[in-house]
């Protein structure tokens, strides 16, 4: 018998930290998040991915979207309260968000446009979760009616496809911390959205209010370091934005840069589901 078999060590963010080590953060390019957001049939999912990527959410907030979150009079949302289930007592919770940090975060105007014509579509029922804006396909607990999307799921249904289409499947002969080691996380399009604001001109402090995190350090350490991916994205290297102007402005000379350097890519972005058109 081998005794070291039957050690094991617990890999947490604390753990983490008191290493002096963390996981890895892969920042995608401009064209890699392009084919990451096309790929999916359906709109939802479509929204779904754009919207972590440019709004920070993390996914339990991201699924648990209201479509009264979203702003009427300009291109906002209000993160302020996650679904979760209990399963000692066999229901749904509403939990705040992570860390307590409710805020309001910009969106560029065609996502938050895209999103109200979304959610005008969307009937609101009597129910738990009646009100949510992305809503779930299948049922997750068996004898309990669903509230917010499977991670699993979604992640078999869209992520995965979208992740190999995009070519961020991970390649296991990259050094140990290289990032690309590994295939794409839905938690790394966190990173991107830290991007967006330092690409706009904003300052750590500003990714860190967007990312709602307690501590700038902890966006410092864990998403600041995925800004070196940006040496391998020449359209991002190019980008020069007018720091003078208000950061919704900022983000939005963003998105058009985005959507203009692979028109390709995004020209679909928006596009209804088969059958719908």
């Amino acid at each position: 018998m081998n005794p070291a078999r039957e050690v094991r060590r617990t890999n947490t963010k604390k753990g983490r930290a008191a290493r002096q080590q963390a996981d890895p953060v892969l920042l995608p390019s401009w064209q890699e998040l392009a084919a990451l957001a096309a790929h999916p049939e359906r709109l939802e999912d479509r929204l779904m991915i754009l919207l972590i990527a440019w709004a920070g959410l993390r996914w339990s907030e991201a699924v648990s979207v209201s479509v009264f979150d979203l702003w009427n009079d300009r291109p906002r949302m209000t993160i302020a309260q996650v679904y979760s289930f209990d399963p000692e007592n066999k229901q749904w919770v509403v939990e705040r968000v992570k860390a307590g940090l409710a805020a309001t975060v910009p969106l560029p105007r065609p996502i938050w446009e895209e999103l109200r014509k979304f959610a005008a579509t969307r009937t609101i029922e009597p129910r738990p979760g009646g009100e949510l804006l992305f809503r779930p396909t299948r049922i997750r607990y068996a004898g309990v009616d669903p509230i917010v999307i499977d991670n699993t799921n979604w992640s078999r249904r869209v992520w995965r496809p979208a992740r190999a289409a995009a070519g961020l499947i991970g390649d296991p002969t990259l050094p140990l911390l290289d990032p690309r080691r590994r295939p794409i996380k839905i938690k790394d399009l966190r990173a991107y959205a830290a991007s967006v604001i330092v690409d706009s001109g904003g300052s750590a402090y500003d990714a860190a209010a967007l990312l709602r995190h307690a501590n700038v350090n902890t966006t410092n350490q864990y998403y600041a370091r995925a800004q070196d991916e940006r040496s391998h994205d020449p359209a991002r290297a190019r980008l020069r934005v007018d720091t003078g102007q208000p950061l919704d402005e900022r983000i939005e000379l963003l998105w058009e840069a985005w959507v203009t350097a692979y028109p390709e890519l995004t020209a679909g972005l928006f596009r209804p589901d088969p059958g719908n058109a």
